[in-house]
């Protein structure tokens, strides 16, 4: 059986090949998975184990300090020390962003890499989408959504949403509930048998008096508003921007139909089915077992007289019910192609969307080629694969070699490379690889660049036209040209500088800034820095501690914790305020400024601040309670979870032992549900 271990960049073996197995290299603090005997444990960077051979499976370390093992068939946390972090008797888990899910005892819950309870399975009798069967690999089949997700979670035989720190966004009151996380101020709930809509307070939008309701379609809205909130776009942005427009399709005595927000009908329920397209106020339509295509109003804009069911695509085969032979149909129930197919040819015929001059790739048997849209064949299916059309060219496969046709199916670049990019850039290249080393190519399929690169960006479409690339494992940018402007010394580089340019590298381990001369700004004394986005601070580990540093590289907040995060991740606050930042010690969180001065000393498990309000919702001993900027409590930690004040009524809803109520600021039960 062939052995593993670590050679040096000269090809000296560091670390003899004694191993069955090794992970992909060390962790910031020389820690590597290692297989002997059909064990894993931890070696140092010399080869001695830290850790000793005795699991099953075993993953790095992550962040934490924290690897998830496996032993006797059963799934631990295990910290730096080989040491137990969560108990032995977990059965399986599923990894989410900074916590796992966990199934114990029949019971789902949740905790954070930390080890802390998020989820407890004292509480939830359930939740949604959860496969009580694990795969091959121990994990359950399904697992928590994004840790910015919700998800549906039942509490005494009703239903609610919570988030992954179990709070309640829906209250379990319902015997269903569906929230979509793109319509996050809103739900579908069933209740007393009947479908209707909430909004977060519990309070009806559209009454329950339906057999069942589909979900929501939207009105345009102003795409300026749209563009302007770039990657900020969220499900309330676009709840407040188009619902009050939206039509829903609703059941109703077992015939489908469209009600508005306020649940009066705008098309009465007289049809077998009814699905929205991916076309403004056209919709799917069913009657005694026919479709066709109706309008907002109701009204037929294609008859039924099609026997299949549509697919929502730009346009979907149909049957003919005349001919018995099926085409493509668009959204007005015109033929693009007429119906001569055969079902055994539409079974193997697969075709994209057109492109402006009607040519759409199409699959038969395997091969690929280009029909028009009256389903024939432009350019014969005979390559493996193809791409679109741009600027006239389709990057196409065939015999495991990339090249360009053009609108004939002519050759124009012969099949020579091992991949190319499906397109050429604003000045004419395109990357491809021969050999596995990478260079760029023109549109006639001469080498620009040598392919000498064992990796290359595209070109930055400005004036200064470099691409990152890398050779032999150090990263430098290139011009158009092929010679480097920075020279490849760097162990890593980004991509692009930021809006002040600066460029994050580093060499020999460490972390810093260089400028555009690739002259060190900020030294490369760091273990690792963050990146600055839209703040002039980031933080910034050394020696194994974080702390925060600015643009000139001095320390903020000096290098004393385990871990510091700015208080909001996208950081648009902390540019016109002051920034805050949660800091972890000795296992507690707490808040600093930017002078490093507390605002909450690190006592508590973990910490929501409320930055408007100026108080905190915090864990202590699994328990949250409300605290000011003093650390003295408005609410005592006495809750299983409470949420921030409203700012309509000035109460949090809070639950303790089962019980679910609204706490003035006294932490006495307004109205205890």
């Amino acid at each position: 059986m062939t052995k593993l271990g670590f050679k040096d960049n000269m090809g000296n073996w560091m670390i003899k090949p004694v191993f069955d197995d090794v992970g992909d290299g060390f962790d910031s603090d020389g820690f590597c998975p290692a297989k002997q005997n059909e064990k894993w444990g931890f070696i140092n960077q010399i080869g001695n184990w830290l850790i000793q051979p005795e699991f099953d499976k075993a993953d790095p370390f992550d962040k934490y300090g924290l690897s998830r093992v496996v032993k006797k068939r059963k799934w631990h946390i295990i910290n730096r020390q080989g040491e137990t972090a969560v108990s032995q008797t977990i059965r399986y888990f599923c990894e989410g962003k900074d916590h796992c899910d966990f199934e114990h005892n029949n019971k789902n819950f949740s905790i954070e890499s930390t080890g802390t309870q998020i989820c407890f399975p004292t509480f939830f009798e359930a939740f949604s989408g959860w496969n009580p069967e694990p795969g091959d690999d121990g994990k359950a089949k399904s697992s928590w959504p994004e840790c910015d997700k919700n998800i549906k979670a039942k509490y005494k035989g009703k239903w609610g949403v919570i988030n992954y720190k179990s709070e309640w966004i829906f209250n379990p009151l319902f015997e269903d509930v569906i929230n979509d996380d793109f319509y996050d101020n809103i739900a579908l709930v069933k209740f007393n048998g009947r479908w209707g809509i909430v909004d977060k307070q519990s309070e009806w939008i559209i009454q329950p008096e339906f057999d069942a309701i589909k979900g929501f379609e939207f009105s345009d809205f102003d795409n300026n508003w749209w563009n302007a909130l770039g990657e900020n776009k969220s499900g309330r942005f676009r709840y407040e921007a188009g619902i009050r427009a939206g039509c829903i399709v609703a059941k109703q005595n077992e015939k489908w139909g469209i009600i508005d927000l306020q649940g009066e009908w705008l098309v009465q329920p007289s049809f077998d089915d009814l699905t929205k397209l991916n076309n403004d106020w056209l919709y799917f339509a069913m009657l005694d077992k026919k479709w066709g295509i109706i309008d907002k109003k109701g009204k037929w804009v294609l008859q039924p007289l099609i026997d299949n069911e549509f697919q929502p695509f730009q346009n979907c085969f149909a049957q003919s019910g005349v001919t018995e032979r099926w085409g493509l149909v668009n959204y007005l129930g015109e033929w693009d192609i007429p119906a001569s197919y055969a079902f055994t040819d539409i079974q193997q015929l697969q075709l994209a969307e057109f492109d402006d001059a009607d040519y759409s790739r199409a699959r038969l048997d395997d091969k690929w080629g280009f029909v028009n849209n009256q389903g024939e064949w432009i350019i014969s299916p005979l390559f493996d694969d193809l791409g679109e059309f741009t600027n006239d060219l389709s990057r196409a496969l065939i015999d495991d070699k990339w090249g360009f046709i053009d609108r004939k199916g002519q050759w124009v670049i012969q099949p020579k490379f091992d991949l190319v990019d499906e397109y050429f850039d604003s000045k004419g290249y395109a990357r491809a690889v021969l050999d596995q080393k990478i260079g760029f190519i023109n549109s006639k399929g001469k080498w620009i660049v040598q392919p000498v690169f064992d990796w290359a960006d595209h070109f930055h479409d400005d004036d200064a036209g470099q691409a990152r690339a890398s050779m032999s494992e150090n990263w430098g940018f290139i011009d158009r040209y092929g010679k480097w402007i920075f020279q490849p010394v760097f162990d890593w580089i980004d991509n692009s500088f930021d809006s002040k340019g600066y460029l994050r590298a580093a060499i020999d381990d460490k972390w810093g800034y260089v400028n555009r001369l690739a002259e060190w700004i900020i030294e490369p004394v760091f273990d690792f820095v963050d990146l600055f986005l839209n703040s002039d601070t980031i933080k910034a580990r050394l020696n194994g501690k974080w702390g925060i540093i600015n643009r000139e590289g001095e320390w903020i907040v000096k290098p004393i914790f385990e871990d510091v995060n700015h208080l909001s991740d996208l950081r648009e606050l902390n540019s016109i305020m002051n920034e805050i930042f949660v800091v972890t010690i000795n296992g507690k969180k707490g808040l600093v400024d930017e002078k490093g001065e507390y605002i909450l000393m690190p006592l508590y498990d973990d910490i929501e601040y409320d930055r408007p309000n100026n108080y905190a919702r915090v864990k202590i001993n699994k328990k949250w309670g409300i605290v000011d900027t003093h650390d003295q409590w408005i609410i005592r930690p006495e809750f299983d979870y409470i949420l921030n004040f409203n700012k309509d009524n000035n109460l949090a809803f809070a639950c303790i032992d089962g019980k679910n109520g609204f706490l003035n600021h006294k932490g006495e039960w307004e109205n205890p549900l």
